[in-house]
């Protein structure tokens, strides 16, 4: 189980730092909504540094939250891939509007989903609310950037 875990919290660790390193691509290319991306990218990173705590708490009390379900890893791994092809796509021919519908893709796979679920599940023991709390103002990412479109972009809709 200590293998399956470590290799699925580690790929999990991967897809966060990745995600954040597209929304710091699109903080770059798209200074109108820079800030947006900044805080975006900062909530990855915080996203990551949850489930680098997580993988050291398992090394000391041996328990993880019941809902990681470790053959999903393939889920993780086709994201990190999907990525690393929408960083290419996307230096190659910078489109504001796909920025957002990327981000917003990727935000509802299941892939990055696997963190909100893990934050939504109350029925884990009680020593898990520290990520569930230290959690609470970076969930819903796919409805925070559909709102800033709608905010911020006239005439820009996700095709998602």
């Amino acid at each position: 189980m200590m293998a399956d875990f470590e290799r699925y919290i580690n790929e999990a660790i991967k897809l966060e730092l990745n995600v954040s390193d597209l929304y710091l691509l699109f903080y770059r290319l798209f200074p109108e909504d820079s800030f947006f991306w900044w805080m975006m990218a900062v909530e990855e990173k915080n996203h990551a540094a949850l489930l680098k705590n997580l993988k050291k708490a398992y090394s000391i009390m041996h328990e993880v939250p019941c809902n990681l379900n470790y053959e999903r890893i393939q889920d993780l791994e086709a994201v990190n891939q999907e990525i690393s092809e929408i960083l290419i796509t996307i230096k190659e021919n910078p489109s504001r509007k796909k920025a957002f519908e990327y981000a917003i893709l990727l935000e509802e796979s299941a892939g990055e989903s696997h963190f909100q679920i893990f934050t939504e599940n109350h029925s884990d023991p009680d020593h898990f609310d520290i990520f569930r709390q230290l959690n609470m103002d970076d969930k819903n990412h796919a409805e925070r950037i559909q709102k800033y479109m709608d905010n911020h972009l006239r005439g820009i809709r996700s095709q998602a």
